[in-house]
């Protein structure tokens, strides 16, 4: 993941060039947002997807008696990123 984030970061650097295709550099890092995105949601923890988890689908541990669960409500957001 932050191999990607870093890529993200040399193509923001290298748009701001004169002279570049910025066209092409925000198509880069569509693909690196796309990639971004398939390793969040393919990662589990405990068979739960915490980035993918509802309030329905997902309890944690509010207790160390185990007897108190907790459901958070989860509302997802990704800002695009543009250059």
């Amino acid at each position: 993941m932050t191999d990607l984030l870093n890529k993200i970061k040399e193509k923001v650097v290298q748009a701001n060039g004169t002279g570049v295709d910025t066209a092409k550099i925000q198509s880069d890092v569509d693909q690196l947002l796309s990639q971004i995105d398939s390793v969040a949601n393919a990662a589990e923890f405990n068979g739960t997807n915490f980035i993918k988890a509802t309030p329905d689908s997902a309890n944690l541990l509010a207790s160390m008696d185990r007897k108190q669960r907790y459901a958070w409500p989860c509302r997802p957001s990704r800002s695009p990123v543009r250059i």
